[in-house]
């Protein structure tokens, strides 16, 4: 049966309201209601505060299913109702049964699969974000490409607004139109593979669940890697801490070491436009504690360089800090600290039908195989909005 929303159900306790107002003044006026009438009206008073309750929580379940819709973009309630796909799915997990009618078969080289559905998929981006900070920050493109292209041309302005100063009575030449470059997101299938026994499956509560956990954990934490470092070749993301990655370097003005100063450099090295509340620091946690022995790089301050806030995070001089572990440490010549606003600098790609898994049980008999492929890429986009440090003098 179709749910009501909270207008309907409000107008219905009104309704019922109403009437049991009619049957008291009509009992007011008159000779009084009878036993049935009295029943009668003290029931409709407990169905209307009923319709009432139902329609403050069908309201506020509005505004949850919203937010819900805003935050993560998904199909409202996809977190408390599996569909027929995502009960199929699980099922083919933990017992290898495959109800065709529901499962979405993919293709994955010469060996098939089954694409994960869209509730599988958000719920493991969302794991995504807490395995590195440069898929949280980046700007994240669900791609839909088609046939087996693997690339996609994300538009960056490189020519903005032109202006003029114009004498007054003069003709008023049109000047040139924003023009965009294009960076390619190309996206290439990242493998992950996890194996254990058709018993274990049967017997662990939540086994189809547990495997994709591991799965995504592992394989997240690699693409998160290249996403820093990776050298935009071999099928590997271009890293936003890769020498070719675009950005600009400033030195950190030693041959090996960093100081406060080269901080204030750095975040002054970012062009204005981008250096607002939203521009943060990425670093691996070594570094991270260099800085910490370190005061603020102002005349006579004693002030420590690093701040702790109230949710157990860092700033410095103002900007939350993020830690990465495979962000490069500090050493000559390297690139060991990125600053800068990365929703604008840094793209990631994840084909959203390119996601998939491969059950194998003949591999290894007696064993079950699980093989993933997600097909996802990294690229970075404007390179103004970023800026890194370079362990060097100059």
């Amino acid at each position: 049966m179709q749910s009501k929303d909270y207008r309907q159900l409000d107008r219905e306790a009104e309704e019922l309201r109403s009437r049991g107002q009619a049957m008291a003044d009509r009992g007011n006026a008159g000779p009084g209601l009878t036993p049935s009438e009295l029943r009668q009206m003290v029931e409709l008073g407990v169905r209307s505060d009923m319709l009432k309750d139902q329609a403050i929580e069908a309201a506020a379940q509005g505004m949850r299913d919203a937010h819900e819709i805003g935050e993560h973009g998904v199909t409202i309630g996809a977190r408390n109702r599996e569909t027929a796909e995502t009960r199929a799915f699980n099922e083919y997990l933990r017992t290898g049964y495959e109800d065709r009618a529901a499962l979405n078969i993919g293709q994955a080289g010469n060996g098939g699969g089954f694409a994960m559905p869209g509730p599988v998929l958000q719920a493991l981006l969302k794991k995504a974000h807490k395995v590195n900070p440069i898929l949280e920050l980046a700007h994240t493109y669900l791609l839909d490409l088609p046939g087996t292209n693997p690339t996609t041309m994300i538009p960056v302005m490189s020519l903005g607004t032109v202006t003029a100063w114009l004498a007054e009575a003069t003709t008023r030449t049109e000047q040139n139109e924003p023009s965009f470059v294009a960076a390619a997101l190309t996206c290439s299938d990242l493998a992950g593979y996890w194996q254990t026994s058709q018993t274990w499956l049967d017997s662990v509560p939540d086994s189809d669940n547990l495997i994709l956990d591991e799965l995504s954990l592992s394989m997240f934490q690699e693409f998160g890697t290249q996403c820093l470092i990776g050298p935009g070749s071999s099928q590997k993301p271009l890293g936003a801490f890769a020498a070719s990655s675009g950005f600009s370097y400033v030195a950190g003005g030693a041959a090996s070491t960093i100081s406060n100063l080269s901080f204030l450099n750095l975040m002054m090295g970012l062009q204005a436009p981008y250096r607002t509340p939203d521009a943060v620091w990425i670093m691996a946690p070594a570094t991270l504690a260099l800085a910490m022995g370190m005061s603020q790089p102002f005349a006579g301050s004693v002030t420590p360089l690093v701040q702790p806030n109230a949710d157990g995070t860092f700033s410095i001089l103002g900007h939350r800090v993020y830690e990465a572990q495979d962000a490069p440490i500090v050493a000559a010549n390297s690139l060991s600290v990125a600053f800068g606003e990365f929703d604008i600098g840094y793209g990631v790609g994840i084909l959203a039908h390119g996601a998939m898994i491969i059950r194998d049980i003949y591999t290894l008999p007696g064993s079950v195989k699980f093989v993933c492929l997600l097909r996802v890429g990294g690229v970075p986009l404007n390179t103004d909005a970023v800026v890194v440090m370079k362990t060097a003098v100059s």
